[in-house]
């Protein structure tokens, strides 16, 4: 008789894997989400969708009723591996996993170190003499709420190099890979809040730094803004490279013509400013647009993970078909939004407040 083929329990390559997406969707290697999750899971997940009412519950689910396929786990360290060098937010941030639902909102408690309170969220403190009444107290608290929004990237290939999923596969992985870190890291920087995360730029626990001169950067720039920020948190400069001629001609104000940071036209640009780290990022705004330098702690912006990545295949967008092209999407949800509601008063000058994100102004 003719001799069973077994059908490999996983794929070779991601290429392989988009392969099958378009030209073999009946593979029993592909998973939809609810796929991936163990009968306990899927259980826990069920009972939380049955619980929403069907606006929560489409939104949570996220994903639609087209959905797509979810990337198999061992191509999901390379899809998603984020790296110091790849992106600039996400690797310092505090993220916070998917969980079950993956997609529904988290509400996190932040004190409230407003003006309105003080550094230590409302406790007061007092000395209190033998048999005097103690005074009561109440720490208040902020909530920071966190709603996974969709976001995906997708490119536009030929069937014949899908055909070849050898080839097709680190060449569409690195580029979508790439897409997806930058829009996340320019969302994360400057978001509006508004289907998408809530960027640092402009949020309301940052502080607008004044810029001494139009279009310039200069060193009362740079010292102002670090006077804003809050002591013992861990900062990074983030600049856009269009300020590297500002910062390399920064002189000595009591000394007219003394370079103070670029010292030599020998030596290589420093990556230090002001003793914290800087890194030179396409994604922030222009030289002389509000944030085009800023001096943060990454630590203090919450991103939250939700479902994904999953990967989609079309071929039937506008003359595709037609000419043998295939549209390949890979889409995800996630949040973010700064830790900070407001900037927090000073202990023993609370008229003056500080923060962890400060930005110099347009």
């Amino acid at each position: 008789g003719r001799a069973e083929v077994n059908e490999p329990n996983e794929f070779k390559s991601f290429g392989e894997f988009l392969y099958s997406i378009r030209f073999r969707p009946q593979d029993s290697r592909l998973l939809s989400f609810e796929d991936t999750l163990s009968p306990d899971e899927l259980r826990g997940y069920e009972m939380a969708m049955a619980r929403m009412s069907p606006e929560e519950r489409e939104q949570s689910m996220g994903v639609g009723a087209e959905g797509g396929f979810a990337v198999p786990d061992q191509f999901m360290d390379t899809l998603l591996q984020v790296s110091p060098q790849d992106a600039i937010v996400r690797p310092r941030a505090t993220v916070i996993p998917a969980g079950f639902p993956p997609d529904a909102s988290i509400t996190i408690p932040a004190l409230n170190q407003t003006a309105a309170q003080n550094v230590y969220g409302g406790v007061t403190v007092n000395w209190i003499g033998e048999g005097a009444t103690k005074p009561e107290t109440d720490l208040e608290l902020l909530y920071v709420k966190l709603t996974p929004h969709e976001v995906a990237g997708w490119i536009r290939t030929t069937d014949k190099l899908l055909r070849n999923w050898a080839a097709a596969g680190p060449l569409l992985e690195t580029q979508l890979r790439g897409a997806m870190i930058g829009a996340e890291d320019t969302t994360f920087l400057t978001g509006t809040g508004v289907g998408q995360p809530t960027g640092i730029i402009g949020s309301a626990g940052s502080i607008n730094v004044a810029r001494a001169g139009a279009g310039a950067i200069v060193y009362a720039d740079l010292l102002n803004m670090l006077l804003v920020t809050r002591p013992g948190f861990t900062y990074v400069w983030i600049g856009s490279p269009d300020i590297r001629g500002q910062l390399m001609g920064i002189v000595d104000p009591g000394a007219a013509g003394t370079l103070i940071w670029q010292m030599n036209a020998q030596e290589g640009m420093p990556g230090i400013l002001m003793g914290k780290s800087i890194f030179f990022n396409e994604r922030s705004p222009t030289l002389g647009v509000r944030g085009d330098l800023i001096l943060v702690d990454l630590a203090q912006y919450l991103i939250k993970d939700g479902s994904g990545p999953f990967v989609g295949i079309s071929s039937n967008v506008g003359t595709d078909f037609i000419e043998n092209k295939t549209v390949v999407k890979v889409f995800k949800l996630v949040d973010g939004a700064p830790w900070l509601s407001a900037p927090i008063p000073q202990e023993n000058a609370a008229a003056t407040a500080l923060t962890a994100y400060a930005v110099l102004e347009a």
